[in-house]
């Protein structure tokens, strides 16, 4: 063997969703454990590329050699690709893939998946796609994209593009219950840390030893930098959201929220989402605050 080939280590830890959902900041501080090697790019985007064939998967790239100052350290490699939990057959090409790891003696798979309010999940994706295809291609305001029909969490929609299902799939990337149970019909719960973005982002400390607790790594013992990653301001020249919109949205995810909540066991009496439908929150004062935050007002 190589020295590459007696270094290299397979991916066994997925931080797997959601989208705008803490992922950057979670990764970001777990790859400075030194028993995780650090690879060059943080979304590896293996399980939801389509073009691969997955009749006969190749692994031999899915992995990580570990960097000079890291040989005799690195443990595990880690793969941050947060459309997975979402992706048609992504689940399932991993489930495979831990079964293959399994039968050549390799690790275990173990994934992270850190969920934030729907609604507000929602908005953060639209703003986010909103900024980075201005003056490149028309994207709709976030009232007309709501109420688009878009792909779901099994297929995409005939004649939409795989491009299309990425950028416009902000509703249905909410439907956290649909998608958790898919989910834990192909990964044992037990190796399946769920987590909430509002103690990621409220506690990276806390939230860190969570990741390293579950992962067998030994906690960090330090200070944590707090500041959330792909977190910026922006302003944005586009229609508001209305309190309107986000009525329709909260009875959007209504069903599924319930079914998100019996189902993972977090509480998520404190999201904004559940608060609407419980009228505790009055939508349009949400409206304006999420407004206010991307620049719209």
């Amino acid at each position: 063997m190589t020295g590459e080939e007696a270094t290299f280590l397979p991916v066994s830890i997925i931080l797997g969703g959601v989208q705008k959902g803490a992922s950057g900041t979670l990764h970001a501080l777990l790859v400075r454990h030194r028993h995780v090697a650090r690879h060059g790019v943080k979304e590896r985007h293996f399980f939801d590329d389509d073009s691969r064939d997955w009749s006969t998967p190749d692994y031999s790239d899915y992995g990580t050699v570990p960097r000079a100052d890291q040989q005799g350290l690195a443990r595990r490699a880690i793969d941050s690709t947060p459309s997975y939990l979402f992706w048609p057959g992504a689940v399932e090409r991993i489930a495979a893939y831990d079964a293959h790891l399994a039968a050549t003696g390799g690790p275990q798979v173990q994934v992270v998946l850190c969920f934030r309010d729907p609604i507000e999940r929602a908005f953060s994706q639209w703003t986010m796609l909103t900024d980075k295809l201005a003056g490149k291609r028309e994207y709709p305001s976030f009232g007309e994209l709501i109420r688009m029909r878009t792909p779901g969490v099994s297929e995409v929609p005939e004649g939409w593009s795989k491009r299309d299902a990425r950028q416009y799939s902000v509703v249905a990337r909410g439907l956290y219950g649909v998608q958790l149970r898919r989910a834990l019909e192909h990964l044992p719960r037990e190796r399946m840390l769920l987590m909430r973005f509002d103690d990621v982002v409220g506690d990276p400390a806390a939230a860190l030893d969570s990741m390293t607790d579950f992962l067998g790594l030994h906690r960090f013992g330090r200070d944590i930098d707090p500041r959330p990653r792909n977190s910026h301001e922006r302003r944005l020249d586009a229609p508001p959201p209305t309190g309107e919109d986000l009525r329709l949205l909260a009875d959007t995810y209504a069903d599924d929220l319930a079914t998100f909540t019996a189902v993972s066991g977090l509480d998520t009496s404190g999201w904004s989402t559940a608060r609407i439908l419980r009228d505790d929150l009055d939508p349009a004062e949400l409206a304006d605050r999420l407004a206010r935050k991307a620049g719209l007002l």
